[in-house]
């Protein structure tokens, strides 16, 4: 119940139309991904490319890979 009251007030802030099963699948899928759920449904093609461009820049070391806390952004509603 908790979920749904989640996914519906998520739903109601996102100006991009999309049906309720539609989004239930999405997080179900992206479940174990690390994506911001809000700029996602905004803009679904915008957000999966920044965070491919991301994990690139990881693989390049261009991202502090030593550091103890990294800085983790993108999952806040």
């Amino acid at each position: 119940m908790l979920a749904n009251l989640l996914l519906m007030i998520l739903k109601s802030q996102v100006k991009r139309k999309w049906a309720f099963s539609n989004m239930v699948s999405v997080i179900r899928q992206h479940l174990m991904s690390y994506i911001d759920a809000r700029s996602f449904f905004e803009n679904p093609e915008k957000a999966w490319q920044e965070l491919i461009e991301e994990q690139k820049a990881r693989q390049n070391g261009i991202t502090d890979q030593y550091s103890l806390f990294p800085q983790w952004e993108g999952a806040c509603f």
